[in-house]
């Protein structure tokens, strides 16, 4: 009889769990040319585990409760997204749409709530 435990085939345990995100293009775009501006080319996945360290470290949980925003950056904020509805809304209507009709409708009621939600938070 073999005393000797055979070694097992296959990554090793680690501890850790698999994430997995969807990143629109423009931000994959950014990451990719960090990762570029490196010496030697990390992953994509090197890249995320850093800037998510990175952000960690840095992250004051004391200041969690202090506006980010002065007052200018809500107002500023809030007219963007206005004007990100009335063109998406005009686009939708130029198809022969409604505004609450397919993505466009989704990403209206998206910022519709970002905007309540900051509304909501500029109150408090």
């Amino acid at each position: 009889m073999n005393d000797l435990k055979r070694k097992k085939i296959g990554r090793p345990k680690v501890d850790s769990e698999a994430v997995n995100i969807r990143c629109e293009q423009g931000l994959l775009a950014e990451i990719d040319s960090w990762r570029s501006a490196r010496d030697c080319l990390p992953s994509r996945q090197e890249a995320m585990r850093y800037f998510a360290t990175k952000f960690l470290s840095e992250w004051d949980v004391s200041k969690e409760d202090e506006d980010p925003m002065t007052k200018s950056e809500r107002q500023l904020l809030l007219m963007l997204a206005q004007f990100a509805v009335t063109d998406i809304t005009k686009q939708l209507m130029e198809a022969g749409m409604t505004p609450d009709q397919g993505r466009g409708g989704a990403t209206i009621r998206k910022i519709s709530e970002l905007v309540t939600q900051i509304n909501t938070e500029a109150s408090t």
